[in-house]
């Protein structure tokens, strides 16, 4: 008797297809490659290195150092990178505030200039203007 085990309609294979590790490299690669294309701000190389390492350590860590070490980093990588996150958003919130204040402060001083200048004209209005 033969059974051949079924997942959603498509039949599950014993071991992996050989080209399988080279497409999913294959696409880690483009996504390298488009990202060397676009550059790396020079203040972002830290943290761009930092998301590397946690992101390859977690990848990589359940083929190198076993399940037990995978259970140990997982969890650490995804708490730093949950801190990570808002500390990114912290800090874009703090770069909103700040071009805002710089907004408002612009508006206020022509506002200020704008008044000087009603003023001037209120002055002027009451000298004659005819002089013969």
């Amino acid at each position: 008797r033969a059974v051949s085990v079924k997942n959603i309609g498509v039949e599950v294979l014993d071991s992996p297809p050989e080209n399988l590790l080279e497409g999913a490299f294959g696409q880690v690669k483009d996504q390298l490659q488009g990202i060397w294309a676009r550059g790396i701000p020079p203040d972002a190389t830290p943290v761009a290195v930092l998301a590397t390492a946690a992101t390859l350590g977690s990848v990589v860590s359940p083929i190198v150092g076993g399940r037990a070490i995978a259970e140990l980093v997982l969890p650490f990588v995804t708490g730093s990178i949950g801190l990570l996150t808002v500390w990114q958003e912290r800090v874009g919130k703090v770069a909103v505030a700040e071009s805002k204040r710089q907004s408002a402060r612009i508006v206020v001083l022509q506002a200020k200039a704008e008044s000087l200048l009603g003023r001037g004209m209120m002055a002027y209005a009451a000298l004659p203007t005819d002089f013969a």
